[in-house]
């Protein structure tokens, strides 16, 4: 499962359900054409990849992509040079000019992309490498890029919304079109449950100027009051009782909130595989062969 996710407004603009033996960077560079241009996409490091890079850069659609330290001999060298910003040029690797090819560019060993890198000093002293478009440094700082790429926090936030909060991993049934169905309308309801928790906002910027702390809305409180209404907010022809519900929503929203505390951070602990996941699926659930989540 992949999801583009809009991390200023937590909505979910585009999702795939695939094999697992499709990379995530397939999703990237499918959907790249739907991607309006006044967007910067944010993309943690298993995306990066000269064929990602140059087809951003043909469809001019900015990017911010980190990189792992030894990505290529470009980044080690600027990794050791202690350098806080710079411009560089990426050659085409073997296995770019292949796919690409396939998607109609004709490269060479010589094509190079040119690219700015930028390293992020985090709290705890480890360092972090940028990939990105934006070459300006004066207009996006290296502190911009440090927020911009912390918010992509929020897309694995909305993961754990829709896998542990939504229970997306218990389909109702085991074909591929049950399960299709299921996990596009966890995505439906996800996005419906943020659209109506944004309409407090106005309300909620009230309540924040009269506290010490600001503070959001309670997720868990606002999606448990959201699915038993969903049927009847959606079918109902009546527009009196779609406000009341409405309102109803919109009031105990606001009833139930939880400091939103700047900045927190918490130690990663690493878990052996299989057990992750919080949700386990049942046996009458179990997939068929050639069907999986990833």
């Amino acid at each position: 499962m992949v999801c583009g996710y809009d991390v200023l407004n937590d909505i979910i603009m585009q999702a795939e359900l695939n094999s697992i033996r499709v990379g995530e960077k397939h999703f990237a560079i499918k959907q790249l054409s739907q991607i309006d241009e006044d967007v910067i996409s944010i993309y943690d490091r298993n995306f990066a990849s000269f064929e990602l890079i140059y087809l951003h850069l043909q469809e001019k659609r900015h990017f911010i992509i980190r990189s792992k330290l030894g990505f290529n001999n470009v980044v080690k060298a600027f990794v050791s040079s202690g350098k806080k910003s710079a411009k560089v040029e990426f050659n085409a690797t073997p296995t770019a000019i292949k796919n690409l090819k396939k998607q109609g560019y004709y490269l060479d060993k010589n094509t190079t992309v040119t690219v700015r890198l930028e390293r992020i000093e985090l709290d705890n002293g480890l360092i972090e490498v940028l990939i990105t478009s934006l070459m300006d440094t004066k207009e996006f700082t290296n502190q911009d890029l440090k927020w911009a790429y912390k918010q992509r926090w929020g897309s694995e936030t909305s993961y754990d919304g829709l896998k542990n909060k939504f229970e997306l991993e218990l389909f109702t049934g085991h074909k591929p079109n049950a399960i299709l169905q299921d996990f596009f309308a966890t995505v439906f309801v996800y996005n419906l449950n943020a659209i109506l928790v944004r309409d407090c906002d106005d309300e909620l910027d009230q309540i924040n100027q009269t506290r010490e702390l600001n503070y959001k809305i309670n997720k868990n409180v606002s999606i448990g009051l959201t699915k038993p209404r969903l049927i009847k907010l959606l079918f109902t022809a009546d527009q009196n009782q779609v406000n009341e519900i409405l309102e109803f929503l919109k009031m105990h929203f606001l009833k139930n909130l939880q400091p939103d505390i700047p900045d927190r951070s918490y130690k990663r602990v690493k878990k052996k595989a299989g057990t992750r996941h919080k949700i386990r699926v049942r046996t009458q659930y179990l997939s068929q062969k050639g069907i999986f989540m990833h």
